[in-house]
């Protein structure tokens, strides 16, 4: 069976045969779905068209090598770390498993990787290959209640992390792991230097809420404090920044990084108050949002049409700013 080097071509192919085995989706059309692979990993594959009854341009079986550094005996070692082992339903059965994970630790060796690691979901199948469980991950959950029990440290506060205190941080962790064996060095290219993953988003809610009895513990002035603590995070604040607090948030939240969305507003602010908003805002941070079934899209949107703010800022509001902050535009 020929097992090859897995090419910029191949990427598209690679996707629909990991996601069929680990869960997820691919959109073929999604430019993202053919894009290489990052940077620091080798991927080997064999092709289902070599095999009988195989198919062209499906991959029969894939695995990638990540070129990791892991910390060993107070020192540092290269490792290959095996990810992403998948075999095509339609080949399973016929070997490809062992043939393929041969390969794999062959290139290790033609690449100066003496140790090789993988988090397996099967452990069993890896064993007769040598492979041996030498550390389990536990998760403990601790309810967010329990932490705010804890008492300060004198002299000490919590921060949240950003991309200026990121190099502490992996001090930090190099510090507290040189002792520790198999331990990831986390380091480039497949940790980047910033921030780990693509940011993250976040919808709150804010102002009264007409199912509860005051007070109003989400206020505008509360929602400025947390945007100010992540100002790389896109953060939506609902009903105009604040239901029935509109005043308070525009004067809080309009120099921030948050957006606002029009839920409910339709059926608690008149459209001279929406108006306001928006144009304090700007019509690029207003989202469309009903906050259905407590109102409808229809009457929402009736809502804005009155408002008479153009087709271009309508355009913006009730779809463009969306595509814009989910990375689509």
């Amino acid at each position: 069976m020929p097992v090859r080097e897995l090419t910029p071509t191949d990427a598209l192919a690679y996707r629909l045969l990991t996601s069929s085995a680990f869960g997820g989706s691919v959109d073929p059309d999604d430019p993202a779905a053919s894009a290489p692979l990052s940077p620091g990993q080798t991927a080997l594959v064999i092709d289902s068209a070599a095999l009988p009854g195989g198919a062209e341009g499906v991959l029969a079986a894939a695995a990638r090598i990540r070129h990791d550094e892991i910390s060993l005996g107070g020192g540092r070692v290269r490792c290959g770390g095996i990810a992403g082992l998948a075999v095509h339903p339609a080949h399973r059965g016929d070997g490809l498993f062992a043939e393929l994970l041969a390969a794999v630790l062959a290139r290790c060796d033609e690449e100066s990787l003496p140790v090789s690691m993988l988090y397996p979901s099967n452990p069993e199948i890896y064993r007769r290959h040598g492979y041996q469980v030498v550390a389990r991950v536990e998760t403990l959950e601790v309810p967010l209640v329990d932490l705010q029990r804890l008492r300060s440290v004198p002299g000490r506060r919590t921060v949240p992390v950003t991309a200026a205190s990121m190099p502490r941080v992996r001090a930090l962790y190099e510090e507290l792991t040189a002792g520790d064996n198999a331990m990831l060095r986390r380091q480039g290219p497949l940790f980047p230097d910033g921030l780990p993953g693509h940011g993250w988003e976040a919808v709150l809610l804010v102002g009264a809420d007409r199912g509860f009895a005051p007070p109003v513990k989400a206020e505008p002035r509360r929602m400025r404090r947390v945007c100010e603590a992540f100002p790389e995070a896109k953060i939506v604040v609902a009903h105009l920044g604040g239901q029935d607090m509109q005043e308070e948030a525009i004067g809080q939240l309009v120099h921030t990084n948050a957006y606002i969305d029009v839920s409910f507003a339709a059926a608690s602010a008149s459209a001279e108050r929406g108006r306001e908003s928006v144009l304090a805002f700007g019509a690029d941070r207003v989202l469309f949002g009903s906050d259905c079934p407590w109102d409808t899209p229809a009457h929402t949107l009736a809502w804005l049409e009155s408002m008479e703010l153009g087709e271009e800022i309508m355009r913006r509001i009730c779809s463009e700013n969306a595509l814009h902050l989910l990375g689509e535009r």
